[in-house]
């Protein structure tokens, strides 16, 4: 299922890309008995029309008649109204209509509209329009400068729209995934090639994840990973589901998931299970303490998402040695150090459920 996205901008400009995980611009709006309230706009890759508490909004009713306020009515629910309106955007130059709901104080008659540009930078507020919502008579519009403006909106106008426009690149990113795309079945801790293709228009680099409930919840498979011929050798987790998909790409920009859900089936061996481990267990690394080499060993008596990675006596995380699904089983990997000091170092273990830490020693 490719998603392949089409921009008709109108910007004069265009800067070189770059990832913009967020943008946002403050408004002052105040009246001439010096009321005034900010509101602010703004791009993420994870905000929607909506409400995002995460984002910072939240719901703030409207102001009472006869007092000075400032509220955002949002799409296409216009009762919903807030001080932060945040829409989805991410790297590409795109646009965004603001509706503003304006309520003047008693005796007012003007409300003046002031603001200071962002930096300039690819991916940022470029340009504003003010429109009559009522009309659609462009008021008044702004580029990016290094200046204050001001807009002053035309008396007793209980609503403006605000449109910005964003700078960034003309094209996207797109990805196609070709197998598994659906109706395939696939066994259970196998290896299977997922293959792919895609326009990498910012990066090379694709990222990865599974879902065994209809694209519900998803794990991450691989991340930031790079392949010349745009194949990936998938150790298949031992799950049972009809409802398998496979997302690739930058998510949540560009990015593809397969047409349709796909099975995996238990493997035969699954069934005996006189071999697998009875439960979790993490052991002590061997030689311990060490240098430059040291191993770690543990094993898990159920499928899981794994991670396994290292620490400095800080907390802080050193590097990331696993962090995948593994089948049950029993597991042994190398830790190498090229350029660590000597000190006390820590490694810790996520199995599903099961957590452990332990300590080595790395002696110069």
């Amino acid at each position: 299922m490719r998603k392949f996205i089409l921009f008709i901008i109108f910007f004069p400009s265009v800067v070189t890309a770059q990832f913009i995980y967020e943008d946002e611009q403050i408004f002052n709006f105040f009246d001439e008995f010096n009321d005034s309230e900010e509101i602010t706009i703004g791009k993420n890759p994870w905000a929607t029309d909506g409400i995002d508490s995460t984002l910072g909004e939240a719901y703030i009713s409207q102001v009472p008649q006869g007092q000075f306020g400032v509220r955002f009515q949002l799409p296409p629910d216009t009762s919903i109204t807030t001080v932060k309106d945040i829409r989805f955007g991410c790297y590409w130059a795109t646009g965004f209509n603001h509706l503003i709901d304006l309520s003047y104080a008693s005796g007012s008659t003007t409300i003046t509209v002031e603001w200071t540009w962002g930096s300039g930078e690819e991916g940022g507020l470029y340009l504003v329009y003010f429109y009559n919502p009522y009309t659609g008579e462009l008021l008044d519009y702004y580029s990016w400068s290094q200046n204050t403006e001001i807009f002053v909106v035309p008396s007793q106008l209980d609503k403006i729209q605000l449109s910005a426009g964003y700078s960034g690149t003309l094209s996207a990113a797109w990805y196609e995934i070709y197998s598994p795309n659906g109706g395939e079945t696939i066994e259970g801790g196998s290896i299977y090639t997922i293959s792919y293709d895609g326009f990498y228009f910012i990066t090379d680099s694709v990222d990865i994840a599974f879902s065994s409930d209809s694209g519900e919840t998803w794990n991450s498979i691989v991340e930031n990973y790079w392949s010349s011929n745009e194949i990936y050798e998938w150790s298949v987790p031992i799950v049972s589901s009809e409802n398998c998909l496979i997302r690739l790409g930058d998510y949540p920009c560009n990015f593809d998931i397969s047409d349709s859900v796909f099975t995996i089936t238990y493997p035969v061996q699954v069934n005996n299970e006189t071999d697998l481990p009875k439960k979790f267990s993490l052991e002590q690394n061997y030689p311990n303490p060490f240098n430059p080499t040291t191993k770690i060993k543990w094993q898990s008596p159920e499928g899981s998402w794994q991670t396994l990675k290292i620490f400095d006596v800080l907390g802080n995380e050193v590097i990331t040695l696993v962090n995948e699904y593994r089948p049950s089983g029993e597991y042994e990997i190398e830790f190498n150090v090229t350029d660590l000091p000597s000190g006390i170092y820590f490694y810790k273990l996520k199995a599903g459920n099961f957590v452990e830490t332990k300590k080595m020693i790395l002696l110069k």
